[in-house]
Formats: C-alpha cells, structure tokens, sequence
C-alpha cells in the first residue's frame, strides 16, 4: 500500500494494532472484503477501488477471546464501540473496523454475542475460505499478513449478497472487477495449471478467468458439501432468473455490459466449480 497517503497511513496504524492484540491473545486471522480486493489489485498494479473501512475475520474458540480482543483495542488503542453493532470498532485515526468471528463459537452459519444493536452475524463460508483460499502477503512494506485470495473474496462476497441483498448492493460489483482483471491478475497460476482452457476457441480471457475462478474456489467449497451446494445453487439462481438477478443487474450496470454477457460470466464460475476433472493438483 501507499503509506505516503494520508488514508494508507491510518490503515497501517489500523493493521499493526489489530495483529498486536491478536498475537498477545493468541488468535489468528485474515483480513477479507474490499481491503483484500485492493490488495490484490494494488499488487499488480491496477488502480483500487477504495473503502472506508477494513474487515477482519478472527478465527476464535471461545467467546470470551472476542470481548478480550475489543477491550485490548479499546484500552491500549484508544478505539470506541459503534453504538449499533457489536462487531464494528472505530479506530483512533477515524477508520471503521469489523470484528468478524468465526470457529467454534458459531451457531449453525451465524455468531451471536451479547450487546446492543446488531449482536448476531452471518460467517458461512469463512472458516473454509481460512482453510484453503489465503495467502500470506506484503500488504505493508515491512509486514505480511494474511489475507483472502481473490476467489475466496469472489465466494464470501456471493453468500453475503444472497444472506443480505439489500444490504450489499456493492458485492456484485466487486465480482465483476474481479473477472475483468482475474487474467492480468493471476496469469501465471492460469496458464500453469488451467492452460487445458486455452483449446475452447469460444472462450475470451474473460470466460476463461470466470471459469478458473470457480475452478480455485472448488478447494475451498471441497472443505464442506453443504456450502458447495449451497453456492452452486446461488449461481443457478442468478443464472436462471437473467436479467431479472439483481446481482446479475448490477454487475451490468457498473461495467456497462449486457446481462447476457453477466450471465455467461456466472455460468462459466459454476462450470468451474462442477468441474470433474480439474487440471490443478491439490
């Protein structure tokens, strides 16, 4: 990141405080929604998009290690509470953080604390993404972290669109920026390991990044069946109800394409993740 700007310089204060506390508790966790994206992004030289605030997901065993996690932030860090969700924090320097927790603390896909306001979150999908979609990255210059890879981010912004529509009019978005820049974004690990793509003359990079997307998110979905299926019926929904989908029409709209091109986008990312065969080992 650009620490020379004003905003990426309470980002680091911001980073360096959240993996302070989690290391004197003993937790992990990796950073995911919009500030993964522009990681990625930033990574390879392509311009982010930006956001207000950060999302963390904390890997937890018990309750008591979130309430002890804030209290650190708040008493050595000087963040407050936001008033109506107990799972956001505000920084010192005015940056918006969420304290997304997930592991043995959920309850069915969801996490309930106690508190005012918002105390019960939806985490489907963030302990397979933790599993199998995170790397290990410079996100400054003198400190890695972990952080979810662009299919992971692609799968976690799909549920939370279907959990929440109305809440989460940015996700699909998100998804389309994806594919489009996939290709430049992750050529090496394409033409290494799906380069069997490249004998379709039918499919653009485009397709071909949509279709590698669903193909990398099926070793995280592989982690647990229920959320396999539960994703593939999410894209055949979207798939089935064209430019009636929402996320297929906002996915349109903010690249300025056709639905039909969306559509196809979103068959190929299920073809991916139905694939039988697939070419890259485990």
């Amino acid at each position: 990141m650009n620490l020379s700007k004003a905003r990426d310089s309470r980002l680091r204060d911001v980073l360096l405080a959240v993996d302070d506390c989690c290391l004197e508790i003993g937790i992990d966790f990796y950073i995911l929604g919009a500030l993964a994206r522009d990681v990625w992004f930033i990574k390879e030289g392509i311009a982010a998009l930006g956001t207000k605030d950060v999302d963390f997901a904390i890997m937890l065993s018990d309750v008591d290690q979130f309430y002890q996690l804030k209290d650190r932030l708040i008493k050595n860090h000087r963040f407050e509470k936001a008033k109506t969700n107990e799972f956001v924090l505000l920084s010192a320097n005015h940056m918006q953080i969420g304290i997304l927790p997930f592991g043995q603390l959920e309850v069915d896909d969801g996490v309930v604390v106690e508190g005012e306001g918002l105390n019960r979150i939806k985490v489907n999908g963030f302990k397979e993404v933790y599993l199998a979609s995170v790397e290990e990255v410079h996100v400054l210059e003198d400190k890695q972290f972990k952080v979810a890879t662009l299919p992971g981010i692609f799968l976690l912004k799909l549920i939370a669109f279907d959990d929440r529509p109305d809440q989460r009019p940015n996700d699909p978005e998100d998804c389309i920026q994806i594919i489009q820049n996939y290709f430049n974004l992750q050529s090496d690990i394409i033409y290494e390991h799906h380069n069997d793509l490249f004998g379709n003359d039918e499919l653009t990079l485009e397709l071909i990044s949509a279709r590698v997307i669903g193909r990398e998110m099926r070793k995280t979905l592989d982690q647990n069946n229920a959320l396999r299926e539960r994703t593939a019926l999410i894209l055949e929904s979207h798939i089935t109800q064209q430019e009636k989908s929402t996320f297929v029409l906002r996915m349109a709209s903010y690249v300025y394409l056709g639905t039909d091109d969306c559509v196809r986008y979103l068959q190929e990312v299920l073809s991916g993740i139905t694939d039988a065969d697939l070419t890259r080992a485990d």
